[in-house]
């Protein structure tokens, strides 16, 4: 049910990006919002919601992503002794104070080179997860698991179930960064 209100919030939003005319990123659009009608109002309220929402889910994954890194590294270095138990607030503090120095550099949006850095850093990476996926696949033998995953001790099937529903989530949570791809296609 979520999901078809944010698809019909989205394609409200979408449908106004046109009136809107977007053409200098979002500085020039909130010019088009104070001289526009109700329905660029509305739309740019939308799509500011969403832009606010999707940074601090972003924050919050990259805290949770930062936090994972210290995690796997104590409990490697303690020998699977410590349980490592760490907190995502300072790496959420950090993340944050980042996002403010980088917003504070002037034009970073008509940077043209960062937006090859970041292609060429995420087909990298994407790459390497699907080589690492394969090479795990070939491994074993060809595949070997379903919904419920193959048996790894002590989790059970409804823990295995609703961590494919967490996975299936992140994937999803992905695909809300699809809403800056006005501001890329513009910078380009």
């Amino acid at each position: 049910m979520s999901r078809r209100i944010l698809s019909a919030i989205e394609r409200f939003a979408s449908s106004g990006i046109e009136e809107m005319k977007i053409g200098g990123g979002i500085g020039s659009s909130i010019d088009e919002l104070k001289k526009g009608g109700v329905k660029v109002k509305v739309c740019g309220l939308i799509q500011y919601l969403n832009i606010f929402g999707v940074a601090i889910g972003y924050t919050i994954a990259a805290s949770i992503s930062m936090m994972a890194v210290k995690r796997s590294n104590c409990f490697h270095e303690s020998g699977g002794k410590n349980p490592c138990h760490i907190s995502s607030n300072p790496y959420m503090i950090m993340f944050g104070i980042a996002e403010i120095a980088f917003s504070q550099i002037p034009d970073f949006d008509q940077i043209w080179w960062l937006s090859i850095v970041v292609g060429v850093m995420s087909f990298t990476y994407s790459s390497i997860g699907l080589a690492l996926g394969v090479a795990k696949v070939v491994a074993a033998g060809g595949f070997k698991g379903s919904l419920t995953g193959i048996s790894i001790g002590t989790v059970t099937q409804t823990q295995k179930i609703w961590r494919s529903f967490q996975a299936l989530g992140d994937i999803d949570f992905a695909y809300s960064y699809s809403i800056i791809l006005i501001e890329i296609q513009d910078t380009l």
